[in-house]
This record gives structure tokens, C-alpha cells and sequence, in this order.
């Protein structure tokens, strides 16, 4: 069982549109950090970003493997080291 995830960001705003980039940066590291938990549920230590979702066959279904692929790309689209995030994951679900 995963543990909560709770993280706190602290952003210095000198005008909206810095306000507007920090939300967005802090909303795709909680939704990289989100993917990267599914998987560390599903797959533990053996979850690495840049393993192809066909590498876990037979531990993941065909769907699986689309629905794997498919984070992989949006989780390398939008965190800045996907690396960190799956790290993070694994902290936070206790395996290392």
C-alpha cells in the first residue's frame, strides 16, 4: 500500500504571469510524481522510466503496456527529470 503524498512548494512571484509559470511547474511535478506512484505500485523497484512498457511483459497486459508507454511519454513531456520522480516514488512508497 502506498503511502499519502504530501509536498509543499515555496515560489517567490515577482509579477502574475511568474505566479501562472510556477503553478504550472508545480502541477506537472505533482502529476509526474503521480504517474511515477502508479507504477512504483504496480511494478516496484523494477520500474525505471526509460524501460519500454513491452519489457514488463509478461507482468503487464497489451492495455497495460499502451496505458505504461503512454505515461512514460507524457511523464517525460513534462517533468524536468523524470529520474527524480521516479526516485521520489520510491521514497515515498517506502522501498528505498
Amino acid at each position: 500500500m502506498t503511502k499519502p503524498y504530501m509536498a509543499t512548494f515555496y515560489f517567490r512571484c515577482d509579477s502574475e504571469a511568474d505566479e501562472s509559470r510556477k503553478v504550472a511547474a508545480m502541477q506537472a511535478a505533482l502529476e509526474a510524481h503521480t504517474i511515477c506512484r502508479k507504477w512504483v505500485a504496480r511494478l516496484g523497484l523494477g520500474f525505471h522510466p526509460d524501460t519500454g512498457g513491452l519489457d514488463y511483459a509478461p507482468a503487464l497486459s497489451p492495455n497495460d503496456v499502451e496505458e505504461y508507454n503512454s505515461d512514460m511519454e507524457r511523464l517525460f513531456a513534462i517533468a524536468s527529470d523524470p529520474y527524480e520522480s521516479a526516485i521520489e516514488a520510491w521514497k515515498s512508497a517506502g522501498l528505498i
